[in-house]
């Protein structure tokens, strides 16, 4: 692996401090919306992205 290829330890921390307010966010939010606001704010941060979205699947009508 080439050293540019590699993520250097300021982004390795910075993502891991996204996921640590994620799953702070999983536990602490009671409500579906904000917690799925929050989880697609969280993902852009970590994934570089300028948005996102998430998609709710209905198995029963194939939805």
């Amino acid at each position: 692996m080439i050293a540019s290829e590699t993520p250097d330890f300021k982004t390795l921390l910075q993502q891991q401090e996204i996921l640590r307010q994620v799953i702070e966010s999983i536990s602490s939010e009671l409500e579906l919306r904000p917690l799925l606001t929050r989880i697609i704010i969280h993902a852009c941060q970590l994934l570089g992205a300028d948005r996102g979205t998430i998609g709710l699947v209905d198995e029963e009508n194939n939805l």
